[in-house]
């Protein structure tokens, strides 16, 4: 039996469109600087694709806000400081901005897919887990890279980034279920369909 390629119309459409919408939900939280980071607004896409087409586009995702990251010009003035952070500022940053929101992606799409029976806690947990490994995975580059302002940067992203990208999640998730829930039905519905056929 053939396997169907993944990268169908509806696929490409999909993963354009969530990439499109985190680019620019990615935008906009540069208008919200905190300290010397910004809210990660761009977040609830990389889950969403997670969920909807798989682990590795949630770590497509994540990569493309890891690229919006260093292109951030606020990132390259200070993470980027090899006179502040020393000769390996630079490598760090770009390490840290690429792997922490393509593993987050990557985590959420393998929890979603988990076996976890109960659908509405698979999701918030898919959809949580994201800004964890998001924070978590900067923290540990922050301590290897940055440790001269590491105090500051833990402040800034404990008592501002972690709580409002957590909590902004947490309260979308009860949205991001009924996504799932309408776009599972639609799936059932067309497979249904094609099969008739």
């Amino acid at each position: 039996m053939n396997k169907k390629s993944i990268f169908t119309p509806k696929f490409i459409a999909g993963v354009g469109i969530l990439t499109a919408v985190e680019v620019v939900l990615y935008i906009v939280g540069t208008f919200f600087p905190i300290g010397v980071t910004n809210i990660n607004l761009a977040l609830i896409p990389i889950a969403l694709g997670a969920m909807f087409y798989g682990p590795f586009c949630g770590l497509f995702l994540g990569a493309v806000n890891g690229i919006a990251t260093i292109l951030t010009p606020g990132v390259q003035a200070y993470f980027m400081n090899t006179e502040l952070f020393g000769k390996f500022a630079i490598l760090g940053t770009i390490l840290a901005c690429m792997l922490k929101c393509s593993c987050a992606g990557l985590v959420s799409g393998y929890i979603y897919k988990s076996k976890i029976k109960n659908d509405i806690v698979r999701v918030v947990l898919a959809s949580l887990i994201v800004p964890v490994v998001n924070t978590g995975i900067f923290l540990i580059f922050a301590a290897i890279f940055f440790n001269y302002d590491m105090q500051a940067i833990i402040n800034t992203v404990f008592t501002f980034n972690f709580l409002i990208e957590f909590l902004g999640t947490a309260v979308l998730s009860p949205a991001i279920i009924r996504i799932i829930k309408v776009w599972n039905m639609k799936n059932a519905k067309e497979e249904v369909t094609s099969e008739e056929k």
